[in-house]
């Protein structure tokens, strides 16, 4: 028989059950692989959202603490205007600090704390109490010197003031001592929405905490965790000591979830610490989701090939889903900010750009995409720039460094920036804020701060240069009217009474820029008074100049010094003539203006409230901005040597701030100036009209006169013109020597003091305490300025009889026997 024909050898079931198992091992270990590969691949996409959520978080949370301590400087500032007391006694001041404290979004309220714990000022009833936190922030401050800047926690603060912290700044008096306490509390709800802002992850949360481990803020909020110490969690006892900023996985002592945690060091303020977390559960459930879907694909598919296949795609969409989501998230932070965020790259061209640089730069966001960003830097800060640039790809943190761009329009902006590189995609990331406006309200300031420094000097100038002019024209004289008819003599001694008065003029205007005269306000009706200058100005300006009135019917008055006013008006006409020197329109105009709160905000030397604007307006040739910026500034003046003292602008300014007005300058070249000046409304009834100055020498009755002149010159010409007069003359160098002879048996009809004196006593002060010894003792008061003795913001105080240096020997005598006639 033929042989039988082999047959293929058949697998065996070992064979089979092996390369089972082989395959299922090969198989799982693949899939088991991919699937960790997955797993962690979520967790750091995961994590690198909320690396982007705690930059964003970070960099927001740093300008908000900012602008609430934006808003406790501006209550600084407010306070060292107005002065330590006047919290008590100024409406405005208060009023100013509540719109403060209302009109910034980000502050919940504002509370001010005397050292000895009194609340001198709360923007909100509920918060006007003590509290545990005053004593101890008052005690911190006090060892401290200088402006010191400090957190309170929650927990130190009654549950009625809200669950959140506060930023404290000292408020020191002028000496360097501590007056107290400013606070200001954080809006919690204004932190979560900034938190929360275009976030879509579920699970995500964010905490604000002090760098000792105190739970300042957290949102979701959880209240009863606020004020809690976590000093002894991982993150405060281990991490936070080795890297101001990182990552972790912990589980939570809040709720006892597993969380993925990113924290980070406030750069700005190095004692906060944000820290933005998501539950591991909800960081890997899209995992767990698609892992499921893999394991049963892998059971019931009958290839591993489909099954990784499917696994593969379903972890891409899954990536490619988590990556847009992110993107969206991004794209929002973008477009819901009202600063200018740009991505540059390391060349220094645009990639990304918000859309509020149309607001800011006056661009569409495409016209400036892919174009290099130092066509839009002024020339000369781009280096600057670059610098700074270079500095943050060696790790430096950019915090508000300033540049100048370049509008549209052609106008300079000025940004403050704020941002970081990042070496894993080699992109600048910058936040801009628009600095602009700030700075001009900066600017304004300071120069209201000059005007102040410069006022108080030429005070004092003033001061002692009509002490020198009263001995000058009182000798003078006394020279003429012994010379008697010789006429060479009389005509010098006439030459230096002029020259004197001429003098006496130059300080009157010192004092009235240093807003140091002695005004006397009466209730005045302004158009009146403008109609009433018609016929002077005219004559004054010539035929060249056409004079327009044009009064508001029914204008409400003014309370000021009509005189001054008169001259004030007269000033600004001169200089309107001169700056149309071929003729033109001069127009004066009067109209009820009110300044809001705005207004006065942008303009610190001006206060809200309802004016009579009196507008003095030209056709003439107009100042440039340079000129423009010191008008009002003492002796400065455009024109040719010995055409103008430059005092008549800033004359007129000082006599309308101390009238508790404002004056404001509009002007270009070559179209004309405007001079407004707002001059308060009268709320009290219309004052006598002044009595009529005798013209003639009043005679003396005997009566005795003491002297009080601390200048020796002064003391000698006045003992000698009283003598003269026919009066009986006593003289002291002071206040006490003055009343050492008061003490004594003489009779003193009338003490005729000196203001400003050394010694210890001012005149206001001797006349006190001399009426004290001598029971209605009849009192005249001399002074080349007021210094606020005799008076509040230059207007005489009641029944006071004042003589201003330089004074003649007629008005001596007209002022003496006025005084000493008097009941």
């Amino acid at each position: 028989a033929a042989p039988a024909t082999p047959r293929p050898p058949r697998a065996s079931a070992r064979q089979v059950l092996a390369v089972t198992l082989a395959y299922i091992v090969a198989s799982g270990a693949i899939l088991g692989w991919t699937l960790w590969a997955s797993r962690v691949e979520t967790i750091a996409s995961a994590g690198a959202m909320l690396d982007a959520f705690a930059t964003v978080s970070e960099i927001q949370t740093g300008e908000a603490i900012r602008s609430v301590d934006d808003t406790l400087e501006a209550a600084d500032t407010l306070l060292d205007q107005a002065g330590l007391d006047a919290i008590d006694t100024d409406p405005v001041l208060r009023v100013a600090l509540r719109h403060l404290a209302l009109s910034r979004p980000l502050v919940r309220w504002l509370r001010i704390v005397r050292t000895d714990r009194s609340v001198a000022f709360a923007s909100h009833a509920q918060v006007g109490e003590a509290a545990a936190a005053d004593r101890a922030l008052l005690d911190q401050f006090q060892l401290e010197t200088g402006h010191s800047l400090a957190f309170v926690m929650p927990g130190e603060m009654p549950d009625i003031w809200g669950r959140s912290p506060a930023l404290a700044r000292a408020w020191y008096r002028s000496d360097g001592s501590l007056a107290g306490v400013i606070m200001a509390a954080l809006d919690r709800d204004q932190f979560e929405r900034r938190w929360t802002a275009g976030s879509g992850a579920s699970g995500t949360s964010t905490a604000l905490f002090s760098r000792d481990g105190v739970l300042m803020m957290r949102s979701p909020a959880q209240d009863w965790a606020i004020g809690r110490s976590f000093a002894s969690t991982l993150l405060f006892r281990d991490l936070l000591p080795a890297s101001p900023r990182g990552s972790y996985r912990h589980k939570s002592m809040l709720d006892g979830d597993e969380r993925l945690l990113f924290y980070s060091v406030l750069d700005v303020y190095p004692s906060l610490v944000i820290g933005i977390g998501r539950r591991m559960e909800d960081v890997l459930a899209p995992w767990r989701h698609n892992a499921w879907l893999v394991f049963v694909s892998w059971l019931v598919t009958s290839g591993a090939g489909a099954a990784m296949i499917l696994a593969l795609m379903r972890r891409l969409q899954a990536g490619a889903r988590r990556l847009e989501r992110m993107r969206q998230v991004n794209q929002q932070l973008v477009n819901s900010s009202v600063d200018l965020i740009l991505v540059v790259t390391r060349q220094g061209k645009f990639v990304q750009i918000s859309p509020s640089v149309e607001t800011i730069l006056g661009y569409a966001p495409a016209e400036l995409r892919g174009q290099d960003g130092s066509a839009f830097v002024v020339p000369e800060d781009l280096e600057k720039v670059r610098a700074e640039m270079r500095l943050a790809r060696r790790g430096h943190v950019v915090r508000n460094f300033e540049c100048r761009y370049r509008h549209k329009d052609g106008r300079i902006v000025v940004l403050a920036w704020t941002g970081r590189w990042s070496e894993e995609v080699q992109l600048h990331f910058f936040i801009g804020r628009d600095m602009t406006e700030r700075q001009a309200m900066e600017d304004t300031l300071r120069q209201a701060q000059k005007m102040e420094v410069v006022g108080q000097l030429t005070g004092g100038v003033a001061h002692d240069f009509n002490n020198l002019l009263t001995v000058v024209m009182g000798s003078a004289e006394l020279l003429s009217a012994q010379v008697g008819d010789k006429p060479q003599p009389k005509m010098l001694a006439q030459m230096i009474v002029s020259a004197a008065a001429r003098g006496a003029a130059l300080t009157r205007s010192l004092l009235a820029f240093s807003r140091k005269q002695a005004l006397e306000p009466r209730e005045t009706d302004a158009n009146k008074l403008v109609a009433g200058m018609e016929p002077l100005m005219r004559r004054t300006l010539g035929d060249d100049v056409r004079v327009e009135l044009r009064c508001e019917a029914a204008a409400p008055a003014i309370m000021i010094d009509p005189a001054q006013l008169e001259t004030a008006l007269l000033n600004l006409a001169i200089n309107a003539r001169d700056a149309m020197p071929e003729g033109g329109h001069l127009t004066i105009a009067t109209q009820t203006t009110t300044l809001d709160e705005d207004y006065a905000r942008y303009n610190p030397d001006a206060a809200a409230g309802r004016y009579v604007t009196i507008s003095v307006a030209d056709t003439g040739t107009g100042m440039s901005p340079e000129v423009l910026a010191q008008a009002f500034e003492p002796f400065f003046t455009t024109k040719e040597v010995g055409k103008g003292s430059g005092l008549g602008l800033s004359m007129v300014y000082g006599f309308v701030k101390q009238s508790n007005g404002h004056a404001k300058i509009y002007s270009e070249p070559g179209h004309g100036t405007v001079v407004r000046l707002y001059l308060p409304c009268s709320d009290a009834s219309a004052l006598a009209d002044e009595a009529e100055r005798p013209t003639d020498t009043p005679a003396a009755a005997g009566e005795t006169i003491l002297v009080v002149e601390d200048d020796e010159g002064v003391r000698t010409y006045v003992l000698g013109l009283l003598q003269a007069l026919g009066y009986q003359a006593l003289a002291a160098g002071d206040g006490p020597a003055a009343l050492a002879i008061l003490r004594q048996p003489i009779p003193v009809d009338l003490l005729f003091t000196d203001v400003v004196m050394p010694g210890g006593l001012n005149g206001a002060e001797l006349a006190k305490q001399a009426q004290l010894l001598r029971p209605g003792l009849k009192v005249l008061y001399t002074s080349g300025y007021t210094d606020d003795a005799l008076s509040h913001q230059g207007r005489l105080d009641p029944g006071v009889a004042l003589l201003s240096k330089p004074y003649r020997r007629a008005a001596l005598a007209v002022h003496l026997r006025k005084v000493l006639d008097s009941r």
